[in-house]
């Protein structure tokens, strides 16, 4: 057994303190006074997933040690103490982690945007480098994806137990060697009690002070532990209401946020509506543009104003200026900004000691999750475009109008079903020292995904009317006699009258017209994944004069399906406005050997207290035609006087996803601009792109007059490959000899991603074509741009799936940790931080080092600096924590080829600042109740300008990153009986 003594004690809190060990604590590490410090260790002996007499496994390998050492970073956090930040759910408590934070995460903040996994889905991406790169275990095994969609990979953080999570391990580096594919920027391993008797009610609610976002959580675990095994069951229940866009005053007016960048002086542009909702300033709302008609060849915009006309040929219909058009209605403040969400989560853990084999237990575990989230966006623009013969168009000297409109809102609905099963057995092999642990784990996800749509053929039905008698009408196909023996089958058409609509003052439709041209369509997604594994594992193989070496040696099949089928007219191409997607259906096997090794190099040394070597390797191999090797090694050196360095080198693999394989065609809109528009203006002669417009026949003032239609489908051609990478990781861990109960840590990571497999993005595909010598050369990305029309337009351009040059990203994650007993209360500071030196991609290989390279550091959304601190003063029964979050200034100028003092465009969120506090009591061992306060300022998200994709003023690429909630208390009880 480990020595209790004092100096031990001390060494290794200090570095479970740091987040450095393998044991190391992030956030929450129990706290303890200095006379507690025997006891502690007897705590450490509650973390260890699998022991033997004397050894523990921890993340990131599968060899039982007899030391609290690891090569590579790892983060632990204990749930109970993460509460007393607030955090009410592992998605909150993972998202938060300085590993995450830094990056933009995927939350319930993207209402109205499509993002992998489909609405409502929350995932976690580890340094910034996607969550299709970061693999999430439970309890040392694979969880499967869930999601709804063609896209679904990661898995839906919505599914994490919380009640019976005893700690979360984080990774920090890459681990595809020892986990497999996808652990590339790390891993996460969710471990659950396996040691309760009794039953524990935990409740729990935050409650926002400016109205809306309330959460309540509810859960009721119980458990046995006998002699020969153990069972711990919970059910949870998590629901929280919506945050609508008029809660939030900087929410409420999407205002443009311009400046004069001589003065700065704002630019926006005033309201001279008086009935509508304006900025803090009388700037104008900019949402959905409604309650006017543009009038095309002449072109002019017109506003309904009888008898003040200004067009004798019109004289109801008055030339408006854009100051007094109505571009916001206040069904917007009725938009979700935050998405409801609703879900249970049922999860049952146990095992059993039987007689077999000299010694075996049976395990379990079984997770059902159900989730249902909603969302709308408040109102949706409808523009019907009548010809200037259409008899209900008033404008008959027009090529066409363009009444803009209002339908209901576009709302989305998804019920997701998650499940997990896992059966297995380990156990030794006789005398020989060696263990087995072998599972079968089987994994479902099945959504249900609904949007309102507008029917595009029927919007084409009703626009097609006829005139009946004098100003009667009807549609032409209720007229028209159906030829002899065809059903009439659907509704009426009825006639769709946009300019009465704006003729009425609301810009909205009647019930029978919307009845006719809406509906509710789902779709249905099946994620599948059967998984097997066996590992044999021995700690003392032999031994050195350093001590035991240790070895493992494993096996891992599994199989993950796809069937992702959208509703009819979506697959069809039938909804006006929207993208439509084909069915996403496809499947791959992969089987993968492993190995791994821990040799104690030196022990007891001057200068060596320890050092030890760890390897480890895997082969993998899919059916689809991707593998490879990869590897990891480590050195754990012990110097001595309170000073610890770690190092590790290791490669990683991802293969393809299966959506990047088999995704149905989707279709988009592209919102760039053409990169021959007045080419001739802005290109040089004799430059690649002034050329190659030329070559096509446009004139150098060419100006597009149609945006061209973008395609997405995956990529089974062969083109992919699978993605390669690398993870180079060095550590120094420092508890200063004459300071006690102070611990400093300092990690340096730095992981490139090669190969990416990625979406280029439209606009990047349409301008390296063009910009490319080789133009229209077979083999070049203008295989993915289409010829020009009649008008000179590209048509189409396919962002299909590809593999891009690489991803960088490099910097240092700094921990503190220091306690100290002052009589009057003990307290414990912890501080967690990172700067990110190196983020940036490279799209295409440009033959250079470092040429066309994207410097993303400290872009929206990339920030270079985040940290988390804390303070916790406990006196008895009492504790108070007070807490900080903090995350750097970012900009966006330098990413868009702007300077900050040329342009009109505020592009800046400023350093950002949040503080927590909280009061908990113990009233016994059985019974805790809890208070506390998120965002105690009540600090808002910043306004940035509207050229860039927003969440109110907000950007969105920053959203995960700024607290969209607000103020919010949280009070929480916890009884075991």
């Amino acid at each position: 057994m480990i020595k209790k003594t004092h100096e031990d004690s001390a060494f290794l809190r200090g570095l479970l303190a740091a987040g450095v060990s393998s044991l190391a604590l992030g956030i929450g590490a129990p706290a303890l006074a200095q006379d507690d410090q025997v006891d502690e260790i007897e705590e450490f002996d509650d973390l260890d997933d699998v022991a033997t007499d004397d050894t523990i496994v921890v993340t990131g390998s599968r060899i039982a040690k007899d030391v609290f050492s690891s090569s590579s970073p790892i983060q632990v956090i204990l749930p109970d103490q993460s509460s007393l930040a607030g955090l009410l759910s592992a998605t909150e408590i993972l998202q938060s982690t300085t590993a995450a934070s830094g990056s933009f995460q995927l939350g319930d903040f993207a209402s109205g945007f499509v993002f992998d996994g489909g609405p409502g889905a929350n995932s976690l991406s580890l340094r910034g480098l996607g969550a299709t790169r970061t693999l999430l275990l439970l309890n040392g095994r694979r969880l499967n994806p869930s999601g709804t969609r063609g896209t679904v990979s990661t898995v839906d953080l919505n599914v994490l137990p919380t009640a019976i999570v005893k700690r979360i391990d984080i990774l920090k580096d890459g681990a595809s060697s020892i986990y497999g594919s996808d652990a590339v920027a790390g891993v996460v391993n969710i471990i659950t009690t396996d040691d309760f008797d009794g039953v524990t009610i935990d409740a729990a609610t935050q409650l926002p002070t400016d109205g809306g976002g309330e959460v309540y959580r509810g859960s009721i675990t119980a458990g046995l532990t006998g002699d020969r095994g153990h069972m711990v069951s919970s059910f949870e229940y998590f629901k929280r209401e919506p945050v609508l866009q008029g809660q939030r005053d900087w929410a409420r007016c999407p205002f443009e946020n311009y400046r004069d960048p001589d003065t700065g002086e704002r630019l926006d542009l005033l309201d001279t509506n008086p009935d509508t909702i304006d900025g803090p300033n009388g700037e104008k709302c900019f949402a959905s543009a409604n309650r006017y008609v543009v009038v095309v060849a002449p072109t002019r915009r017109v506003v309904f104003d009888p008898g003040n006309g200004d067009d004798p040929a019109d004289p109801d219909w008055r030339i408006a200026s854009l100051a007094e058009r109505n571009f916001f209605d206040d069904e917007e403040l009725g938009a979700t900004l935050i998405s409801p969400v609703e879900r249970f989560t049922f999860s049952s853990f146990g095992s059993y000691d039987i007689d077999w084999f000299g010694g075996t237990t049976l395990f379990y575990e079984a997770m059902v999750n159900n989730r249902r989230s909603t969302s709308n966006s408040g109102t949706r623009q409808f523009a019907p475009q009548y010809s200037g013969a259409h008899p209900l168009n008033p404008f008959t000297d027009a090529l066409f109008a363009l009444p803009l409109t209002f339908v209901d809102p576009l709302e989305f609905d998804v019920e997701l079903w998650t499940t997990r099963f896992v059966a297995g057995a380990n156990g030794v092999v006789g005398d020989t020292g060696w263990t087995w642990d072998s599972a079968f784990v089987y994994g479902r996800s099945m959504g249900r995904y609904g949007s309102q749509i507008i029917l595009e053929d029927r919007v084409g039905n009703a626009l097609d009317i006829v005139e009946t008698s004098p100003g009667v009408f009807d549609c032409a196909v209720n007229v028209n006699a159906l030829p002899f023996g065809e059903p009439d089958v659907g509704p009426t058409c009825v006639p769709l009258d946009a300019f009465a609509a704006i003729r009425r003052g609301d810009a909205r439709y009647t019930q029978a017209e919307l009845d006719y041209i809406t509906a509710f369509e789902y779709g249905n997604t099946t994620f599948e994944q059967i998984l097997f594994q066996t590992s044999f594992a021995n700690s003392a193989v032999f031994s050195l004069p350093a001590g035991d070496v240790g070895m493992a040696i494993g096996f891992e099949g599994r199989k993950d399906s796809i069937d992702d089928r959208p509703g009819p007219n979506a697959a069809a191409g039938n909804s006006w406005g929207l993208t439509s997607a084909g069915r996403t259906e496809g499947s791959d096997n992969v089987l993968e050997g492993f190995a791994e090794v821990y040799i104690p190099l030196l022990r007891d040394e001057p200068f060596f207290e320890h050092l030890n070597l760890e390897g480890s390797g895997r082969y993998t191999n899919y059916d689809s035609g991707y593998s490879g090797w990869t590897y990891k090694a480590g050195i754990d050196w012990g110097v001595g006087e309170g000073v610890k360095i770690r190092s590790s080198y290791g490669t990683s693999f991802r293969a393809p996803a299966l959506f990047e394989l088999f995704l149905g065609g989707q279709t988009a809109f592209f919102s760039g601009t053409d990169p021959c528009d007045d080419y001739g203006i802005d290109e040089p002669p004799g430059s690649p792109r002034f050329v190659n417009c030329a070559s096509e026949g446009l004139p150098p003032d060419f100006a597009s007059s149609s945006t061209p239609r973008v395609i997405t489908f995956g990529n089974d051609t062969g083109r992919l490959t699978a993605e390669t990478s690398r993870a180079i990781t060095a550590g120094i861990i420092y508890q200063p000899t004459f300071v006690e109960d102070l611990s400093l840590a300092v990690d340096f990571f730095d992981i490139r991603v090669d190969d990416q497999v990625a979406r280029f993005g439209a606009a990047a595909i349409f301008a390296a074509c063009y910009d490319d010598p080789l133009f229209r050369t077979p083999g070049t990305l203008c295989d993915f741009v289409s010829g020009r029309d009649a008008n000179g337009n590209v048509v189409e351009i396919n962002d299909s799936y590809f593999n891009i040059n690489l991803q960088h990203t490099q910097g240092f994650d700094f921990t503190v940790r220091y306690s100290r007993d002052f009589g009057l209360a003990n307290m414990i500071l912890d501080w967690r931080g990172t700067w990110t030196l190196v983020d940036e991609d490279e799209l295409f290989d440009t033959g250079g080092v470092g040429a066309g390279r994207r410097d993303l550091n400290g872009t929206l959304g990339d920030p270079e600096f985040v940290f988390e601190g804390d303070v916790r003063f406990e006196r008895g029964p009492w504790t108070l924590f007070y807490g900080i979050d903090f995350i750097s200034s970012q900009e966006d100028y330098t990413f868009n080829g702007l300077t900050r003092d040329g342009t009109i465009f505020d592009l800046d969120v400023p350093n950002y600042m949040t503080h927590a506090v909280t009061l908990r009591y113990d009233v016994d061992d059985t019974f805790q109740l809890q208070a506390g306060v998120q965002n105690l300022t009540n600090e808002e998200p910043d306004p940035v300008s509207d050229v860039l994709n927003r969440v109110g003023t907000a950007s969105l690429s920053a959203a995960s990153q700024q607290d969209l909630i607000g103020r919010r208390i949280f009070l929480s009880v916890k009884k075991t009986f």
